[in-house]
């Protein structure tokens, strides 16, 4: 598990050494997939750079990657729907708010896709309402799951797709989180905060699933839910790591404002960099602002839109980055990056993984970027954009039921069936 993402003393070490050292392979020309020209890509005196830093790094451990086409990315019908029952708080929202409302359960049913979670559509003809019902503190919509299991809710195929109203104020985007499997089973019993389930026990969900120490875990307002293979679950009762905090000023700030910059690109990293503090990473220090990379005159074609180029932001000495694609197409999310995918990125020439025999780099066409930002859109082209944050993903292993992956646009990065990953 990622339970941080500080700078190694191994890679600390190579940075030192990249000053000093050439990389055998100097004087290769720039590998295929990159452009080429002065101000373009990876350009020969930055790849020799680039991989006068690959000296002695750390090596990631049983990895391997899966070949995926990208899904579709349209919710299923009644996605958002919103009811106008009178007794329902839903019924007291202007058209602007119904549609924000609506455009977020959609966003995050686009997000289950791309997670690869088995969701399919609105369970019972559901609609958006207010919850708990008597005195709502949040909105809900119930959705189904293709892999059913008996719960405390007595719905085998409910997920529950849940927005804190105070959303906003918390995480600065209108995110809709799911809770779902495990963690659903114990969101419905009553060992919550003063002996409740659900809302008025546990809080509202502030971010999804991740993959913690072989089980998964979600955080929620009022603590954290773990849960196991077998169904045991826990309550870790606690603010979120991220409640009051104040981030620093250069979260998501880009400098000069990249062509198309808006507050909702900054929100988007604002509430990725609280998602990854709740996910147990313990600090997220800005190394300064972020960078845009343009993909120059030719936007990157993806299902459903172009890719204008990427947001970038590092942290902690650039062992962990954030993501945002520059497209209408994807949900506008922030991904996280860190070790051990990151390293993957980084230097995909030297781990060839089991699984991306024959994967060729796509040849994407940018500017801008150092030597670092070069390495890692080496790697962008070689497994595609990030569509995810690390999460659980299921395997057939009965001794390690979850293993830890990450989802791109090629497919997905995960630890090897069985692996200490």
């Amino acid at each position: 598990m990622m339970k941080n993402c500080k700078i190694s003393a191994v890679l600390l070490l190579l940075m030192i050494a990249g000053a000093f050292f050439a990389f055998s392979c100097k004087g290769n020309p720039p590998p295929a997939g990159m452009a080429d020209p002065d101000g373009d890509g990876l350009g020969q005196a930055d790849w020799e750079s680039a991989q006068a830093d690959s000296l002695d790094h750390p090596r990631p451990n049983d990895l391997y990657f899966t070949p995926a086409p990208m899904p579709g990315l349209s919710a299923a019908p009644g996605v958002g729907n919103v009811t106008k029952e009178r007794r329902d708080r839903g019924s007291a929202l202007n058209a602007d708010e119904r549609e924000a409302l609506s455009d977020s359960f959609k966003a995050a049913y686009v997000d289950g896709i791309l997670r690869g979670q088995p969701i399919t559509g609105v369970l019972g003809g559901d609609q958006v309402h207010g919850w708990p019902e008597n005195s709502p503190s949040g909105w809900v919509q119930n959705w189904q799951t293709s892999e059913p299991r008996p719960n405390s809710w007595g719905i085998p195929s409910i997920i529950l797709a849940v927005q804190s109203i105070e959303i906003l104020t918390e995480m600065a985007q209108n995110r809709v989180f799911m809770v779902q499997g495990g963690v659903l089973d114990y969101y419905g019993k009553s060992s919550g905060s003063g002996g409740a389930n659900g809302d008025r026990g546990y809080g509202s969900p502030r971010g999804e699933e991740f993959y913690y120490n072989g089980s998964i875990a979600q955080r929620f307002e009022k603590g954290l839910i773990v849960a196991d293979w077998q169904g045991k679950g826990a309550f870790l009762p606690g603010l979120p790591p991220s409640d009051g905090l104040e981030a620093p000023r250069e979260v998501g700030s880009f400098s000069p404002s990249p062509p198309g910059y808006t507050n909702a690109v900054g929100d988007a990293f604002l509430t990725a960099w609280k998602m990854a503090l709740d996910r147990n990473i313990e600090t997220m220090a800005p190394d300064g602002e972020g960078i845009y990379i343009p993909f120059a005159n030719d936007p990157w074609g993806i299902p459903g839109g172009l890719v204008k180029g990427l947001y970038i932001q590092t942290f902690n000495k650039r062992t962990c980055l954030l993501v945002l694609p520059d497209t209408s197409a994807l949900p506008r999310y922030a991904r996280f990056i860190a070790s051990p995918f990151l390293d993957v990125l980084l230097f995909p020439d030297d781990y060839p993984l089991p699984g991306s025999e024959g994967l060729e780099g796509l040849n994407i066409n940018f500017t801008g970027g150092d030597a670092f930002i070069k390495r890692l859109m080496r790697g962008i082209a070689l497994y595609g954009l990030p569509l995810s944050d690390p999460l659980p993903r299921r395997q057939d292993n009965p001794s390690k039921p979850w293993q830890e992956a990450q989802r791109f646009s090629r497919g997905w990065l995960a630890g090897s069936p069985g692996g200490s990953n």
